[in-house]
Formats: C-alpha cells, structure tokens, sequence
C-alpha cells in the first residue's frame, strides 16, 4: 500500500509549466492536478465527492504543515519552493 502522500518530493521540478507524478492516475496520464485526479475517482473506488474531500483535506494538511516540516528536515530556506 502507497501511503497518501508518496509522490511528494521536496525537489524543484524542472518544468514550471507541467509537473508530473512518478505514475499515471487520471485522463491527463501523470500530470499532477486536481482535475486529472478527479478524472479517475472510480478506478480507485471513490464517488466523486469522496475524492474532492480527499483531495481537499490534503491540501489543507499540506498547506498547514508543509512548510514547518520541510524547515524541521533541515531544508534550508534557499531549497523551499514558492508555496503559493
């Protein structure tokens, strides 16, 4: 079992345009949205409004406690990337 959160890195990615999870998981194949998320909510055995509480009670955990996570890890504030 993947646990919810194994695709985030605290690397910057290289394309500011595109950003791309480590696998496909919605119509748009790797492209990390939201939207391609949703895209596929019964592949993973979810109604839709169940994954746009999934999805919404992730980001604000991220959002949350992101930033003071990363910073207790020893990422310094030059690596941190624009969290807005």
């Amino acid at each position: 079992m993947l646990s919810p959160a194994y695709d985030l890195t605290p690397t910057a990615s290289i394309s500011i345009e595109r950003r791309d999870l480590a696998m496909v998981c919605g119509d748009a194949g790797r492209l990390a949205s939201a939207t391609n998320l949703l895209s596929q909510h019964a592949r993973f055995l979810l109604d839709r409004p169940e994954a746009i509480a999934i999805i919404d009670a992730m980001e604000a955990k991220v959002r949350a406690s992101g930033y003071p996570t990363v910073r207790a890890a020893g990422v310094s504030l030059m690596n941190m990337p624009d969290a807005s």
